[in-house]
């Protein structure tokens, strides 16, 4: 998820506020994007469930989930060096 800002939309200013005063970090907001929509697309390209719903393809669902095991290499750099994500 990107936040963009922009001088007169007041809202951009808020939602930072919000997530700076809940503790919600960008580690959060990426693992959630990244991890799951790759989790998701390995799922329904992948499982046979969504063939009668949608075109399915077995290859991006391969690499959906090859995607969703190598982002797991992002969080174990990262705390290779430092003792929390956030």
């Amino acid at each position: 998820m990107k936040l963009y800002a922009y001088a007169v939309a007041p809202s951009c200013r808020r939602v930072r506020m919000y997530l700076a005063g809940k503790g919600v970090g960008m580690w959060s907001l990426r693992a959630d994007f990244n991890r799951m929509m790759n989790v998701g697309g390995c799922f329904q390209h992948s499982s046979g469930i969504f063939a009668d719903r949608m075109k399915t393809f077995p290859d991006f669902g391969k690499e959906c989930g090859n995607r969703a095991v190598r982002f797991f290499e992002v969080p174990d750099r990262h705390l290779s060096e430092n003792q929390y994500l956030v």
